[in-house]
This record gives structure tokens, C-alpha cells and sequence, in this order.
């Protein structure tokens, strides 16, 4: 199939995978602590530890985005700093009064800490939110969360390749 789509000079489009929700928080929480510099179509996202710089490009005309985090180089789906300039730049609508709920979360610190194991990483995290802002508050941030996922899947976002690794910690 593919030698066909070759020979007739159509180019495969690689397209992003549907990324874990917990990325998607981890957006908000990039977006809520202000780690999202815009500059036209890139942006310069960094972790929530501080101590790295993901690099985003996006192509409008293309629907394609970049980025070299490590969900996006490693595993093929769209990181957490690409979700958060998509949500910056207003490709994907979000109630930035929920993203803002995620403010100051050290998610490096907690998915090291919980194993990387995102359900317990997730349930940490809205418990804290719970105390802090209710039970009201986490089931409005899991309903956002929800609605940026089906906007996400709409998207079909392509995939442009750079060859950028992610950066090392600092």
C-alpha cells in the first residue's frame, strides 16, 4: 500500500495519537502557571520542575504541530505542550477559570513520586483540588478536560517532523 501511495506520488500523513487526559491537565496546569511563551506559531512551554524547555511549532495550513517533549518524541502522542498553545491560541476552546485550578501542581514531582502510574497521579492531584476548591471543581475540570479530548480527536492533527530530542534536565 504505502510503495502504491509512492509510486503515484501521494505522500502518507503521520498523524498524532490521542494523548492520556492526564496530559491534558498537565496543559492547563503549563497554562495556569504562565510556562506557555508564544511567538506567532511557536511557542516555548517549560516543565513544570522549571528545569526544561519544549520547543512547539504550528503549521495552520498544514493542521500539523511539532514539539520535542518526551510523550511526543518517545510515544507518538500529542504532549502537554502542544495542548497548551493549541489552548493559548484559541484552536481549542477551554474555560480558562477551571485550567487555573491547576496552578502550582509539580506534576514531574508527582508522576515520579506515584511511578508514572496516571490514574494515581490524577486521583492525587484531584484530591488536593477537592480540598482546596471542592468536589464541584473536579468534576467542572474533568468535564473541560473531556471537551479539549473530543477537540483533540476533531482536530487530526498531522505531524511535523523535526528530528529535535527532548531536552535534558538542567
Amino acid at each position: 500500500m504505502l510503495l502504491q501511495l509512492l509510486v503515484y506520488g501521494i505522500i502518507a500523513v503521520m498523524k498524532w495519537k490521542i494523548p492520556p487526559i492526564i496530559k491534558i491537565y498537565e496543559a492547563f496546569g503549563a497554562i495556569a502557571d504562565g510556562r506557555v511563551k508564544i511567538d506567532g506559531n511557536k511557542a516555548i512551554v517549560k516543565s513544570s520542575s522549571g528545569n526544561k524547555d519544549y520547543s512547539v511549532v504550528f503549521d495552520s495550513d498544514k493542521n500539523a504541530i511539532s514539539a520535542n517533549d518526551n510523550g511526543s518524541y518517545w510515544q507518538g502522542y500529542l504532549g502537554y505542550p502542544s495542548i497548551a498553545y493549541l489552548i493559548e491560541t484559541s484552536v481549542i476552546k477551554c474555560k480558562l477559570d477551571i485550567v487555573n485550578v491547576f496552578m502550582g501542581i509539580a506534576w514531574k514531582d508527582v508522576n515520579t513520586t506515584l511511578k508514572n502510574d496516571y490514574e494515581k497521579v490524577i486521583d492525587s492531584v484531584f484530591t488536593k483540588i477537592s480540598s482546596e476548591c471542592g468536589t464541584e471543581m473536579v468534576a467542572n475540570a474533568k468535564h473541560e478536560a473531556e471537551l479539549v479530548l473530543s477537540q483533540i480527536k476533531s482536530l487530526e492533527l498531522n505531524k511535523i517532523k523535526t528530528g529535535i530530542k527532548p531536552p535534558k534536565a538542567c
